[in-house]
């Protein structure tokens, strides 16, 4: 049987699973699903990559932590549980928005969103099919660029933004379209 060799970017990798750790990541492993609560740098030997990490039960304590070793031929046995963007709610991105801004020039706040952006913006949509303007937009976000982007209303920090997003375990890296991730809805 001829084995299937990857693309880089169909694997999962320690820079997926990083982010996430603060946030008490839930994996599955071998069929089970375990927190994540650690990763080790990756290594190669013997012209194999392995990632070390630490896993336990759900709700365990410190003395319940396992190993885990994953190498090329194992790591699709280990899927992180996550949120696709599109389930975050608007009331999550409007928080997440505003959090992550210093001045925010209206109160008047409302949430546009289609396959490729949300937004938030102020006043009033004639139409709630049609985009905002930039003038009546505050801030974005572009699923496809993973990007935040702001604008002169206020500085707008992407850190928090993203610390945010890994929070939620919102798909930030597109994994479940890679089949790399299985959804938590």
């Amino acid at each position: 049987m001829e084995t299937l060799k990857l693309e880089p970017e169909h694997k999962l990798t320690i820079e997926h699973l990083s982010p996430y750790l603060p946030y008490r990541l839930h994996i599955q492993l071998e069929g089970k699903i375990k927190e994540l609560i650690g990763l080790e740098s990756p290594y190669k030997t013997n012209n194999n990559f392995f990632i070390r990490g630490e896993v336990r039960e759900i709700g365990g304590t410190y003395r319940q932590t396992h190993s885990m070793r994953l190498t090329e031929k194992t790591a699709h046995l280990c899927k992180p549980l996550l949120l696709p963007l599109s389930e975050l709610t608007d009331e999550q991105w409007t928080f997440l928005f505003l959090k992550c801004m210093d001045y925010v020039v209206s109160e008047n706040h409302r949430i546009y969103r289609n396959s490729n952006y949300v937004i938030l913006y102020h006043g009033e949509l004639n139409d709630m099919t049609e985009m905002p303007s930039i003038s009546k937009t505050i801030c974005s976000y572009t699923f496809s660029e993973q990007m935040f982007s702001g604008t002169g209303f206020s500085r707008f920090n992407q850190i928090i933004g993203f610390n945010e997003l890994y929070r939620l375990h919102a798909d930030v890296f597109g994994l479940l379209d890679k089949g790399l991730a299985i959804s938590k809805v």
